[in-house]
């Protein structure tokens, strides 16, 4: 394993850990994702085959954005950390 997988593995390790065990806490998160579970299920319950299937197709194309996002800024966020710290040490 190289040095970029390996900090790639600790990223994916961190963030899953905040999603079980911050996020999970939050309020505000648990209430926002039960409201688009229920949103999903009447989406669901309204649609034909064919538009059920784009839209989950769409759904999936959007998770992967957002994943992407979430853990470029991540990886961003600890950078910048590293690099503020040596500029504070100076």
């Amino acid at each position: 394993m190289n040095i970029q997988e390996a900090f790639n593995q600790l990223l994916a390790n961190r963030m899953d850990y905040i999603g079980e065990h911050i996020l999970s806490e939050m309020d505000d998160f648990q209430r926002l994702n039960d409201e688009c579970s229920g949103l999903f299920a009447m989406l669901n319950a309204e649609m034909s085959e064919e538009m059920n299937r784009l839209w989950l197709e769409y759904e999936d194309k959007v998770i992967l954005i957002q994943g992407l996002a979430e853990s470029t800024m991540y990886e961003q966020g600890i950078k910048d950390g590293v690099e503020l710290s040596r500029i504070l040490s100076k």
